[in-house]
């Protein structure tokens, strides 16, 4: 497709597209002015008047609005987990920096910078130090910038993702975005300025969308409310069959005096108010009498003839019990000492025997003891054995009165009684029945009913107070009261039912008829002007309707689809095949096909050529390093299509690589390296070591070490671990460092991190100038090759004061960095000391290279 081509199938679209094109070439992004007048051209389009938009000879193909950059440093990090404050990362702007640190050193910390600095897709949230009771400070860090060659410094908000416009650039390799190529559909993060646009407007059609709903909203919608008496009418059917078409002809509203006459007339005629008036009267007392009916039902079965004999028979048996208690009470009095006669009455003295029964049976008994009644038993108060005969008999009459049988069935026939008694339902009062009966137009039969509900109220209250003797639940006729009240019903029930049987006569009903038609118009006629402001409503709803569909995104949708066939699948998917053969050596055989597009954005995904089970996910079937191998070469396609330079970060690029892979990969690393700038992290030396070995000299590389302690974490440090002068090394370290800790207060904690920092470099540059230097770089840690080439023969001068010097400091200045047994004693170097210390290795190294020299 031609950039005219474009242009004409634009130029046909609606009017708000158009002048979206046109907003966006210009500046990029849309504000909510531009968003507002977006919606008023889908409304006026949809009303009818679309006005003219020509975009003119504008070249959408080919602009691009990204510009070269890279990242030259990071410092002043405030609030980001436990990285230092006032430290300074810094990059090679023109090349490969390698950033190496073990694990928890902060690497991940620095990613999740760059990625909130990008808006990244997988980018993740940056905690504060949690090892720390730190107040919720702002998060930010000062970032310095190349763009287009002019350098400039950036204040960044970290709570703002992507703040900068300019680092959204930023391409980003790391777990996630990997693990994202092997298992979902993903959109390439870099596309064409054309495709950018298409799914800005796409997302602005979301935003018109939701301004015209909201308009909606605020549009008073005149709802129209028809009473129901009036719903079956033919205004009350109108009035809810209005629509936007609907056309009002006033003459049908108009209501005049000879309508309000003839209404009253037809009114009298019917007598209709004042039947339904009676018709609601009688429902009601219906409804009351049948709640009173109710609440007399349901004494009926308490009082009934064999509930009354179960109740008698119940007191008869209590009181024959009581009898016998009394007979047995006047034998025990006869044959009682003095003090049991005077405690016969006592309820202390028969609790505390009738507690010495149950005593004895839930615990004596089960124990073997002997009860208390008998001879040899034990007396469950004292716990004497009972020896004496008159007190065994003494024993044996308090046992047969308090807890005897004759006891028992006196408390047991009690119980009965009083069980049945309470059954007795809650009553009304006096008064609320009185009231209810008012106000169910009864006559005579009001005093039978309130009578027998004075004597319910008497029983009731004697019930609750257990005054039991004076109880005569005989002679009460509740049935009598029930069919009074049942009569009362059926005879207002029949009253009702001849008011109802008036009004479905045939005259009557064709008069209310007539009567309802009459009052629905005059209902209508005080709605005529709503009536038309609903038409109306109604009407704008079907434009914004139409207006809504307006912002409909399939049209793009299709288009960028065609488009990204011809402008980035094929070119995507054959550096994706290139780049996978580049890492793999043809040996995992997967392709990149184009999934569905949405809202403007075309998604890809990854499959394994030659299944059998073409569903299967490549995550279930190629091994770690096989995905991230893969996943490598499609993040690669992506970024090796962008038309500038913008930065490449890597994390850990090589983690679950096997040697083959990880040569391939950190071959392609130095290869991106010629055009764009290159960022690895990462905590494998040897690759640190590959890179280096794989650089060219036409390609700068830089080396940084993070270090950390307890308390700090991403403290950058020139790497050792990168080929380079050590004695320059060391010479900058006594020149800034040792020179700022001078001027530090030396009891501050920043004292102690520097002296801490420079004695970690220390140990470092004498372990890298053992390689370097010591075994003239024959053997590199991490380094897979030995090279021997004209540099054997040095080996043969070194001498044991080398090997003493190197030992001495190594073990001086790995003090800091090795567990200690708690009876060392604490080493404190003093600045003096370590540049002394410096200044000897420096010269040791000097000596070193005159020897290798005159060899």
């Amino acid at each position: 497709m031609t950039n005219e081509d474009l242009i004409l199938w634009l130029n046909q679209q609606n009017v708000w597209v158009i002048d979206a094109v046109k907003t966006f070439y210009s500046k990029g992004e849309f504000s909510n002015d531009d968003i507002n007048r977006f919606a008023e051209e889908c409304l006026n389009e949809a009303y009818g008047t679309k006005k003219t938009i020509e975009l003119g000879n504008i070249n959408l193909l080919h602009k691009n609005d990204r510009e070269c950059f890279a990242i030259e440093s990071i410092e002043n990090i405030e609030g980001v987990n436990a990285l230092a404050s006032g430290k300074k990362l810094s990059f090679e702007p023109d090349g490969i920096t390698v950033i190496y640190g073990e694990n928890g050193v902060g690497k991940s910390g620095y990613i999740r910078i760059i990625k909130q600095l990008a808006d990244a897709k997988y980018k993740e949230e940056l905690k504060q130090n949690v090892y720390k009771n730190s107040r919720k400070n702002n998060q930010s860090c000062d970032v310095c910038v190349r763009v287009d060659g002019i350098e400039s410094e950036l204040k960044c908000d970290l709570n703002i993702a992507g703040e900068h416009s300019v680092f959204r650039d930023i391409d980003i390799f790391d777990t996630q975005i990997s693990n994202a190529y092997i298992c979902n559909e993903n959109e390439a993060s870099y596309e064409p300025w054309i495709f950018a646009m298409f799914r800005e407007i796409a997302h602005a059609a979301t935003m018109v969308k939701n301004e015209l709903e909201r308009q909606i909203h605020e549009l008073d919608s005149f709802e129209l409310h028809v009473p129901p008496e009036y719903a079956d009418t033919s205004f009350g059917k109108m009035i809810q069959s209005i629509v936007a078409e609907t056309v009002i002809d006033n003459r049908l509203f108009a209501w005049c005096e000879c309508d309000e006459e003839t209404l009253s007339q037809k009114e009298k005629e019917a007598n209709i108010d004042a039947t339904n008036n009676r018709i609601g009267s009688l429902s009601n007392e219906i409804y009351q009498l049948k709640s009173i009916q109710s609440y007399f039902l349901k004494f009926e079965k308490y009082y009934s003839e064999e509930n009354i004999k179960n109740i008698q028979a119940a007191k008869a048996e209590w009181q024959k019990c009581a009898q016998e208690q009394l007979a047995a009470q006047i034998v025990f009095r006869d044959e009682a000492s003095e003090l049991e006669k005077d405690s016969i009455s006592n309820s202390a003295w028969k609790a505390l025997w009738r507690d010495a029964y149950q005593y004895y049976e839930t615990l004596l008994k089960s124990k073997g003891i002997v009860r208390y009644t008998e001879e040899k038993g034990v007396c469950p108060l004292c716990g004497q054995e009972l020896i004496n005969p008159n007190v065994v008999q003494r024993m044996k009459r308090l046992d047969e009165y308090l807890n005897g049988k004759v006891s028992q069935r006196v408390n047991k026939s009690k119980t009965e009684y009083f069980d049945l008694l309470k059954q007795f339902p809650d009553v009304w009062s006096y008064e609320q029945l009185s009231v209810m009966l008012d106000a169910c137009d009864v006559g005579v039969e009001k005093d039978n009913i309130l009578c027998l509900s004075e004597q319910l109220i008497i029983h009731s209250n004697r019930i609750s107070k257990d005054e039991v003797d004076s109880i005569d639940l005989s002679g009460i006729n509740i049935s009598l009261v029930i069919d009074e009240i049942g009569n009362l019903i059926q005879t207002k029930l029949e009253a009702k039912k001849r008011a109802e049987e008036h009004l479905q006569d045939d005259a009557i009903k064709c008069l209310v008829n007539e009567i309802n038609e009459l009052k629905a118009k005059k209902y209508a006629s005080g709605l005529l002007e709503r009536i038309q402001k609903r038409v109306d409503y109604l009407n704008n709803v079907e434009v914004y309707g139409r207006a809504i569909k307006y912002t409909a995104t399939n049209k793009l949708t299709s288009k960028i689809r065609m488009l990204g066939d011809e402008l980035i699948t094929d070119d995507y998917i054959r550096r994706f095949n290139e780049e996978l053969l580049h890492l793999t050596n043809g040996n995992i055989k997967a392709k990149l096909i184009q999934g569905k597009a949405v809202k403007g954005r075309v998604q890809y995904k990854i499959v394994l050529e030659g299944l059998v089970d073409t569903k299967s996910n490549p995550s279930d079937i190629l091994s770690e390093g096989e995905r991230r191998v893969v996943s490598l070469a499609a993040f690669f396609a992506e970024a090796s299509g962008r038309t500038v330079s913008c930065p490449l970060i890597f994390d850990d690029p090589i983690s679950s690589l096997d040697q083959k892979y990880e040569t391939l990969v950190i071959k392609r690393l130095v290869e991106a390296a010629e055009n764009r700038q290159v960022i690895v992290f990462t905590h494998r030396l040897s690759m640190v070591v590959g890179i280096e070995d794989e650089c060219p000299p036409t390609i700068k590389i830089r080396g940084v070490d993070l270090l950390s302690n307890p308390s700090i974490k991403g403290v950058p440090s020139e790497s050792a671990n990168i080929s380079g002068k050590i004695t320059k090394k060391l010479n900058n370290l006594k020149n800034e460092t040792l020179s700022r800790a001078r001027k530090m207060d030396e009891f501050s904690d920043e004292y102690k991190s520097t002296v801490h920092y420079i004695c970690q470099q220390i140990r470092i540059f004498v372990e890298k100038s053992i390689e370097d230097t010591l075994l003239n770089g024959i053997v590199i840690r991490y380094r897979k090759s030995i090279q021997t080439l004209n540099k054997m023969s040095w080996l043969s001068q070194i001498n044991p004061n080398d090997c003493s010097f190197v030992e001495h400091m190594m073990t001086k200045y790995s003090y800091y960095d090795h567990a200690m047994a708690d009876e060392t004693p604490l080493q404190e170097f003093t600045l003096d000391e370590i540049e002394r210390d410096i200044d000897s290795i420096v010269t040791w190294l000097d000596e070193i290279k005159k020897r290798q020299g005159s060899k």
